[in-house]
């Protein structure tokens, strides 16, 4: 479809002409939230393909970028959320210039039984497939696992984008 075909399909309420790309059909499955501090949207965005052929349509979507990215750009964030969380562990071990090791250890089991009290660690809610609600990478990573675990790619694939 051109753009306009897309926007008077799929508008925004209220906006003639205006696409949304929140309705398209679609469940969100998982948010990333802010990724511009390091490379894990462009190594995502690697793994797939543009969502629409249209140059002119990606152009319009530029603030979205939606790409298909499947099995593949889901194993990538797995990879990606694996090494920060180790990077995490190994930089509670060393001292650096800002604090020890014991300190950092210190906040950082303070920030995870912050996590556990407030009851975002663990999500129990029957209704919510969700095992965590945490922000946290070593908690969000089996979030992503499960995802990879239980979607069946013959059938369904993952559209990443942002805004």
């Amino acid at each position: 479809m051109r753009y306009d075909e897309l926007a008077k399909k799929f508008e925004l309420k209220g906006e003639e002409g205006y696409f949304y790309i929140g309705n398209l059909p679609k469940e969100e499955i998982w948010e990333f939230g802010k990724l511009y501090w390091d490379d894990t949207a462009e190594r995502i965005y690697s793994k797939g393909y543009p969502l629409f052929e249209k140059d002119e349509v990606m152009h319009e979507l530029s603030d979205y970028i939606p790409y298909i990215v499947g099995k593949e750009g889901l194993e990538e964030a797995i990879e990606i959320y694996k090494n920060k969380v180790i990077s995490i562990y190994r930089n509670l071990l060393i001292d650096d210039e800002n604090e020890t090791s014991s300190a950092k250890q210190e906040q950082y089991i303070k920030s995870n039984l912050a996590e556990w009290e407030k009851g975002w660690a663990l999500n129990t809610n029957i209704n919510d497939p969700g095992l965590s609600s945490s922000w946290k990478y070593e908690y969000s990573i089996f979030e992503l696992t499960r995802l990879l675990k239980t979607m069946d790619f013959e059938k369904e694939t993952i559209l990443f984008y942002g805004w």
